[in-house]
């Protein structure tokens, strides 16, 4: 459980480090970077709406197999991170992006060890690479978020181009 609450800390975590004029939105996506349900944090670099920024999320596998994308995961967690940017000036921005997102899995899933990245209790399991091209809407003032995404997934086999992702959120500042 406590494996748990420290995921949760490195999302909680980048809302008290960076300035309160900095965009914030916390949402929850389905499908997207993650393939599953995730919840997730965006924040840009800049005190702006738009412009360069981060994402990093945590999702919770129970299960998960692709045999076309190499991926079988039965137990784990997943940490989707990524970078982004968003054009758009007053409600509607694009979202261009690219990321990882790794599944971090327990021992006693059939996926351990794929990589051999051994962490203990858990292994990181298997990665691939996300693009994003997408649409989010929200305003400059604390708001509800909306997002659609295209979120192509890579690996060193395979491009998998059928990923989409939906956004529903709050936009902090």
């Amino acid at each position: 459980m406590t494996k748990h609450y420290l995921f949760i800390l490195t999302l909680i975590l980048p809302i008290f480090t960076f300035s309160q004029n900095r965009s914030k939105v916390i949402f929850g996506e389905i499908l997207g970077q993650t393939s599953m349900i995730s919840i997730n944090f965006d924040s840009r670099f800049k005190k702006s709406n738009e412009g360069l920024g981060f994402r990093v999320g945590y999702g919770i596998s129970n299960a998960f197999a692709c045999k076309e994308c190499d991926f079988i995961v039965l137990k784990g967690n997943i940490i989707p991170i990524s970078v982004n940017y968003l054009l758009g000036k007053k409600k509607n921005h694009l979202e261009l992006g690219t990321g990882l997102t790794a599944f971090i899995a327990s021992k006693d899933s059939p996926a351990f060890p794929i990589l051999g990245l051994d962490f203990g209790e858990y292994s990181l399991s298997k990665n691939y690479g996300t693009f994003t091209i997408g649409y989010r809407y929200y305003k400059k003032t604390p708001s509800l978020l909306f997002g659609i995404s295209w979120v192509p997934t890579y690996n060193k086999y395979d491009l998998n181009p059928k990923n989409v992702g939906i956004s529903i959120g709050y936009k902090i500042n």
